[in-house]
């Protein structure tokens, strides 16, 4: 896990988003194992009004 990073699992990303990220205009970087779930967060987190939203590409294993 990389410093200061916070685990919220892609199953569960959009109901405790809220209470680990208030701010819809905060930098978050998702980021999984290769990339896809991370992906697939990242669009549901725009999708519910979340402005600053990045997806590491590859994951951390690329």
């Amino acid at each position: 896990m990389i410093p200061g990073a916070a685990h919220v699992g892609k199953g569960v990303i959009e109901l405790d988003i809220e209470a680990n990220v208030p701010d819809i205009n905060r930098e978050m970087i998702l980021y999984c194992d290769g990339g896809f779930r991370s992906a697939l967060a990242d669009d549901n987190l725009q999708k519910i009004g979340y402005t600053n939203v990045i997806t590491m590409d590859g994951g951390y294993r690329g």
